[in-house]
Order: C-alpha cells, then sequence, then structure tokens
C-alpha cells in the first residue's frame, strides 16, 4: 500500500509533530532519559520523515503519537512524567517490575509512531476479552501498551479525565491458570494517573480500551 498523507496534509502533520515533541521536551523527557533538551530533539527528529506515511486514518481518530519505548525510558519513570490536572503519576506497588508487552514491543531504543489512533470511548463499559474480538474484527491492533497509553495521555490528558485506558498491549502476572493473567489499567485516581491492573471479564463503567491502526518502527 502506498504511503498517504495526513488528512489535513504533510504541513499540519509535521506541525503536529513539532508540538508533540516540545511537549515531552517541556515536560521534562529529556532529563529522564539522560539527554539534552537537543539530543532528545535530534533523536526523535527521523520519526518526522514518518509522519506523511500515516495512511488508513478513521474520521475522528489522532493521525499519529510518538512513543518513547520502555527501552529507553522505564514504564515507572515515564508515569513520573505523566501529568493531568496537575497530578503526577505513578504504578502501584504490586504491579511495578511484573510487566511484559506483547510480542517485545518497545524494547529496543528507538521511538516509534502509533498510528490511527483510538481514545477508546466507543468500547467504554465492556469488557477487555470482549473488546479483543471488537478490536480483532475491525482489524485494529490488540490495544495499546503502558507506554502508548501514557503517551495518550500526555498529548490528550482530556481522554483521560472522561474515561480510563484498558491497555490490552501489556500485561501483568504470567499465565499458569485461568486467572493469572491480568492487563493494566490507566487512570486518574485522587492521587494522580494511576497504573493498575484488572481482570479480563471483569467490567468498568468508567473503562474502555485505547487502540491503533498500526504502529511505525524506525528499525523497520
Amino acid at each position: 500500500m502506498l504511503p498517504v498523507q495526513c488528512p489535513s496534509g504533510e504541513a499540519t502533520c509535521r506541525q503536529l509533530f513539532d508540538q508533540q515533541v516540545e511537549r515531552l521536551v517541556e515536560g521534562g523527557w529529556a532529563a529522564a532519559a539522560w539527554k539534552t533538551r537537543d539530543d532528545f530533539r535530534h533523536w526523535l527528529a527521523p520519526l518526522a520523515d514518518l509522519v506523511c506515511k500515516v495512511g488508513e486514518m478513521d474520521p475522528g481518530r489522532i493521525p499519529f503519537l510518538i512513543v518513547v519505548p520502555h527501552g529507553v525510558l522505564s514504564v515507572e519513570n515515564q508515569m513520573e512524567r505523566l501529568v493531568v490536572e496537575g497530578k503526577r503519576g505513578f504504578i502501584a506497588d504490586e504491579v511495578a517490575g511484573q510487566l511484559k508487552n506483547l510480542d517485545g514491543i518497545g524494547g529496543k531504543p528507538f521511538p516509534y509512531l502509533i498510528c490511527g489512533v483510538d481514545d477508546g470511548t466507543t468500547t467504554v463499559g465492556r469488557t477487555s476479552n470482549a473488546c479483543l474480538t471488537i478490536l480483532c474484527s475491525s482489524g485494529r491492533r490488540s490495544g495499546l501498551t503502558l507506554e502508548e497509553g501514557v503517551a495518550l495521555a500526555t498529548h490528550h490528558p482530556q481522554f483521560l479525565t472522561d474515561h480510563d485506558f484498558a491497555l490490552l498491549g501489556t500485561q501483568y502476572g504470567e499465565k499458569r491458570g485461568e486467572r493469572d493473567l491480568y492487563y493494566l489499567e490507566l487512570w486518574l485516581s485522587q492521587c494522580g494517573p494511576t497504573i493498575n491492573h484488572h481482570w479480563p471479564e471483569s467490567r468498568n463503567e468508567r473503562r474502555g480500551v485505547p487502540s491503533c491502526k498500526r504502529r511505525l518502527f524506525l528499525d523497520r
């Protein structure tokens, strides 16, 4: 399939890309990754060549988001960079250190893009397992990883104030029985953006499943 431009044109996509870069820089991501501001911008710069390839956009969806992988900045540090309504994010103690992305996504030291991002509004109130079926039938990915969910909340914090994110691209625990494997949930608690886990068949009237159409990597 031939690459296509953003719906509003490549120039607009480049402006969106630059805005996301500066939001990360101003949010302290460069320092957290042990880079100067200019080095961080230079590290992200090759992604600008990919923004004209974010085709298959659906109306109302976010064209693309820059993702900093956990291979460069741990998910714990990424959550500390996430600030919503003046409150800084964190990972619940029982979850930290027991997280695994599907297919090893984010393990390499290269930033990447998620494209055609859906905030999960249309799946609010459904179980995560039910949403998996919906995503597969619509040709979308299995759901966002933790760092992809952080990217969504970083650049569009209004979505997290509206509903919780079930992040089906990252699992918690090991599959040893029917109830051993859990999914992550990013929600806005009274203490700030919080990562915890939930059982795939549990129902939460505030929980939706954000997803992306595809991922674009620099090393492929």
